[in-house]
């Protein structure tokens, strides 16, 4: 039974360090990430999430075809999304020295949702930027994959109460090692200690 708890414990541990880039967070599945559309090379957006805020960065191309930056801070509305205004910002030069705080100008243009209710991998962008309105559906962008690879040392305290084998009962502490090999992005094997 102990071993047979052990390996479930390290199988566990090895399918959580190999699992999708998306980590889990105090509030929810971790939206952080940059993401994209595959088709659609040289505009994305970057998502910083911490507990139910997220703050977001659009990258794209402006009226006249010039790099544009949008900002958001969006709060959690529910299911999984996002929502919050949408700010432009212009500022000094940024090889002026000394930096002048004063001349940095954000300006509201309008409003911006970010739905990640349909997977892990990819969400819904919509904004809208002086009336005109954007839906995107993006994935998340692997510039590289974790490499995991290593020896990895833990260990297990439970403490087992009700077991109808009455000797089952108490408490349990193991260590163990676990050997992750990685060719790719999932997989991966364990010794036996």
């Amino acid at each position: 039974m102990i071993a047979l708890r052990r390996a479930a414990c390290v199988l566990l541990a090895a399918a959580s360090l190999l699992a999708s880039p998306a980590y889990s967070t105090s509030f929810s599945t971790d939206q952080s990430d940059l993401y994209y559309i595959p088709a659609e090379s040289g505009w994305g957006i970057q998502l910083v999430q911490r507990g139910s805020v997220i703050f977001a960065t659009v990258f794209v191309y402006g009226p006249g075809n010039t790099p544009t930056w949008y900002v958001a801070t969006m709060q959690f509305a529910g299911n999984f999304t996002w929502t919050g205004d949408l700010y432009a910002t212009t500022g000094p030069y940024f090889g002026t020295i000394p930096f002048n705080p004063a001349i940095v100008v954000a300006t509201k243009v309008g409003t911006m949702t970010w739905d990640g209710s349909q997977s892990v991998e990819s969400g819904v962008l919509s904004y809208t930027v002086n009336a005109v309105a954007v839906t995107k559906h993006v994935t998340r962008q692997s510039l590289v994959f974790d490499n995991y690879a290593g020896r990895y040392g833990g260990g297990i305290h439970q403490d087992s109460t009700g077991c109808l084998n009455p000797a089952l009962n108490g408490t349990i502490e193991n260590i163990g090692i676990l050997n992750v090999t990685q060719n790719g992005v999932a997989e991966f094997s364990r010794d036996g200690r």
